[in-house]
Order: C-alpha cells, then sequence, then structure tokens
C-alpha cells in the first residue's frame, strides 16, 4: 500500500468553508441529517465488559439493505448476502455513535455493502446508563471485549473479519489497539484486516499542551463540559469531594489529573499520557493502517506528526493534507466529506489484499 496520495482524490475546501476553523465548524453551524434505516437494518445492542466493573457498552449494528432493484430504483428493505469485512467505527472526546461524522462514515460503508458496528465507548451516549467506571484514550482492552463479543452474537459476519476506524481521541485508541495487536493477538475474536485514524492526536500530552493555548481554547472548553457531564453522570463512581474537583477543572490536563489517571491507576496525567500514547506503537503496527491528518487542524499540533518516521514502517499509510481541520474535509461538488471515502476506497483495498 504505498504512494498514498495518489490512491485518492485531491481534497479541495468547499466554499464558504476555508480554513481550519472554518471546516472543523462546519457540521455544528449546519448540522446535516443523515438518516441510516434508509439503507440499513439497524440493531441496538449491548456487550457487557470483562474487567469486573459490570459495566457495558452500548453498540448499533448496521447491515446493509438489497441494493435497488432495476425497475423502481428502491431497495427491498431484505438484507443482501453479505460477504464483506464488518467495520468497526469509534468516535472522538465528547462525541458517540450518534455523531454526525460517524453516521456520515457509516453511510458511505453501507452504500459499498460493509455492515458497520458503532461503538458508544465509556460514559458516551448510550453507554453513559451503563457505565459506573472512567474511560480512556488507551482503553483497549474495550475493543477486545467488543470483538470477542460481535464474534459470538454475530459469527456469520464475524468470520469476514473486521475493519476499523477511529476518530480524534478515538483515533489514538484504534493506533494503540493495532500496535497491540502484534505482541498479543486478540483471542476469539474476527481477525483484524485494517485500520485507520483521522485526525488522532498521536501524543496526548503534546495533544492537551496545544489546545490549551489561544486561539484553541474554546474548543478545550467544549470539550470540558463534555467530559464533566460525563464524569457528573449519576452512574459514575466518583467520590463527592473529586466530583467538586472535576467540575472546577479548567483545562484537560487538570481533569485528565483530577478523574481520568486515578480512575485508571495512573499517577498523574503525564502518567496516563505517556502509558496511552499511540505514537510509541506505531512502529509495532503489522497490518494496513491509514493515518490521516489535516494540517491547519486546530486542535491537533502538527509537530506531533512531523516527528514521526512514517517510512519506516511500510505497513503505515499517511495521508496529510494542506486543509480539511479538525474531522471536517468538507470538499468542493460533495456533500459528504472527503474523509469517508478515503475511508471506503482504503478499506476495499485493504480487504483486496487480505484475500
Amino acid at each position: 500500500m504505498t504512494a498514498p496520495h495518489k490512491q485518492y482524490s485531491k481534497f479541495q475546501q468547499r466554499p464558504p468553508w476555508f480554513g481550519g476553523h472554518l471546516q472543523t465548524l462546519r457540521n455544528t453551524l449546519i448540522p446535516a441529517r443523515v438518516d441510516l434505516r434508509l439503507i440499513s437494518k439497524e440493531e441496538h445492542c449491548t456487550a457487557k465488559m470483562d474487567d469486573g466493573s459490570h459495566d457495558a457498552l452500548a453498540l448499533l449494528f448496521n447491515t446493509p439493505h438489497s441494493p435497488p432493484q432495476a425497475d423502481s430504483g428502491v431497495s427491498s428493505q431484505t438484507a443482501p448476502q453479505v460477504n464483506r469485512p464488518t467495520c468497526v467505527l469509534l468516535h472522538g472526546l465528547g462525541g458517540s455513535a450518534d455523531s454526525l461524522y460517524m453516521r456520515t462514515t457509516a453511510y458511505a460503508l453501507l452504500e459499498k455493502n460493509f455492515p458497520v458496528l458503532r461503538v458508544n465507548l465509556r460514559g458516551a451516549g448510550q453507554s453513559g446508563r451503563l457505565c459506573a467506571q472512567q474511560g480512556h484514550a488507551g482503553l483497549t482492552q474495550d475493543i477486545r471485549t467488543v470483538l470477542s463479543w460481535f464474534a459470538q452474537a454475530h459469527p456469520e459476519h464475524a468470520r469476514h473479519g473486521i475493519v476499523l476506524a477511529g476518530y480524534s481521541l478515538g483515533g489514538n485508541t484504534t493506533l494503540k489497539f493495532l500496535g497491540e495487536l502484534s505482541d498479543s493477538p486478540s483471542q476469539n475474536s474476527p481477525q483484524v484486516l485494517a485500520g485507520a485514524a483521522v485526525c488522532a492526536p498521536i501524543d496526548l500530552a503534546a495533544g492537551a499542551a496545544h489546545i490549551h493555548g489561544w486561539p484553541r481554547r474554546p474548543y478545550e472548553k467544549a470539550m470540558l463540559r463534555g467530559l464533566k457531564q460525563q464524569a457528573l453522570r449519576p452512574e459514575a463512581i466518583l467520590s463527592l469531594e473529586r466530583r467538586a474537583a472535576a467540575g472546577q477543572a479548567s483545562s484537560l490536563t487538570e481533569f485528565d489529573d483530577i478523574v481520568i489517571a486515578p480512575c485508571n491507576g495512573y499517577k498523574n496525567a503525564h502518567h496516563y499520557y505517556a502509558e496511552n500514547s499511540s505514537r510509541s506503537f506505531l512502529p509495532k503496527i503489522t497490518i494496513p493502517c491509514l493515518v490521516l491528518h489535516a494540517l491547519d487542524d486546530p486542535v491537533i499540533s502538527n509537530k506531533q506528526y512531523k516527528e514521526v518516521k512514517w517510512e519506516a514502517n511500510p505497513w503505515l499509510q499517511p495521508l496529510f493534507t494542506n486543509r480539511g481541520g479538525h474531522v471536517g474535509f468538507h470538499g468542493r461538488h460533495d456533500p459528504r466529506p472527503w474523509y469517508a471515502h478515503c475511508l471506503t476506497s482504503f478499506f476495499e483495498r485493504a480487504e483486496k489484499l487480505a484475500d
């Protein structure tokens, strides 16, 4: 999987969404409606975690309808014979399985007959009412548990393998998981054929420091609001003292110091960052892996990416653009974000390589 830029169409910004900030904010300012039920059957599932916490993750599993009939142009609403890998999607910080970027990508994949499993990570979306523990950017054991559950719940799909894609913080989790596979393959799980990360903070400490600076502080404040809501859920196991401190946190690093690190067995935020940043796991990845990032991303610093020797690992396919923002990539002449086409194309090629 070489010469990545020749395999994808060139990204061109869609007017008037010029620049990293507008590309990033476009979906918030003008949210689109993406109804996956128009082209798929949607099943609500629950996967219990195996760490003794009694937590569970709420999942959404979409399987494609039959393709349109030649004479009517309308799908038959019946499930076709699916023999493609299932794509597992992981959202970013403050997101959920129903985030627009998750649904947009799922729609593109379903059109190509890929089943899609969207995961609500711990504390997020519908998983919020099912989880007492606090999740974090490197909690790859949850991915392993979900894949083991999937192998048992849907063996007819699991036998075709899975591909994995993560966005922003979910992208860091994805890359760390892929790097761990070489040392510790998943047991009783579908074969992982390929992975992808979109706008991932591959160095968590650098990412937290970068977003704390002006003019990026509004993004940090928005993320903090979401994190505080998750931490202060009635279901969350936090002492009254820690809840009060979490509510007063003024930065991501401070919040991670107060909540994420101690709740997950780390000494402090910097210990948590050092152990879970995906950058150190990149050399260990041994399956096709697409890493997509925009150089004008206002949330993720470019330094994280420029310091990586991408050519040292032939399994890594870096795809960097000058424009696109943070999980934006709103291009000309197409209502669908550019990354949705990139992921679909990449997974189709990875499937052929696996065959």
